[in-house]
């Protein structure tokens, strides 16, 4: 039985994100907004700027940024009181997922146009990564600042911030659509 069951999107929900210190909970949706709500599942804010689908979301690890990203091929960073800091532009195609490095100073996004990016919190570019030979479903960091990208092209790939590619896993038979560091950083699953 769910203890609760959180029905203000008018589509489909396709990322969920719980903030790093508990106190939000942020839905993206299909239709084009962001949700958060309260632990208890009370409606705080409504974000709304995207012109498509919310596919990917990241809290800052001090949990007072979001970061949404959308198949309108952009990134935006939210405030956690629901004001837009700024939209970052830059993929041709659609950005499926970002990820906040763990000291809060950088993005990274994930696309359609085969790269994964990465920015600083002003949405300045600070590397551009080519490696996969299919779209991007999933970019993470872990907590010494290691990026795992997961992709269409049946690779996992595993990459430092300012260095080329570290390794790629390339056992899987079909898209992998996610990929996540164990809490130690030692597994990748």
């Amino acid at each position: 039985t769910p203890i609760k069951t959180l029905a203000q999107h008018i589509a489909a929900v396709r990322t969920v994100e719980f903030s790093p210190d508990g106190k939000t909970l942020a839905s993206g949706a299909d239709d084009r907004t962001i949700r958060l709500y309260s632990p208890d599942g009370k409606p705080l804010k409504t974000l709304r700027g995207h012109s498509a689908q919310v596919k990917g979301l990241a809290f800052s690890p001090d949990s007072s940024m979001v970061a949404s990203a959308s198949w309108d091929e952009t990134i935006r960073l939210w405030s956690t009181q629901g004001s837009l800091i700024r939209e970052i532009r830059g993929h041709d195609a659609l950005v499926y997922d970002v990820s906040f490095s763990p000291d809060g100073q950088y993005l990274a996004s994930g696309s359609w146009d085969k790269t994964v990016r990465t920015w600083t919190l002003t949405g300045e570019p600070i590397s551009t990564v080519f490696g996969h030979s299919a779209q991007i479903h999933r970019v993470h960091f872990n907590k010494e600042g290691l990026l795992i990208s997961a992709g269409g092209d049946r690779t996992i790939r595993l990459w430092e911030l300012d260095r080329p590619l570290i390794t790629s896993l390339r056992d899987h038979q079909a898209n992998v659509y996610s990929v996540v560091f164990s809490p130690d950083d030692q597994v990748i699953a």
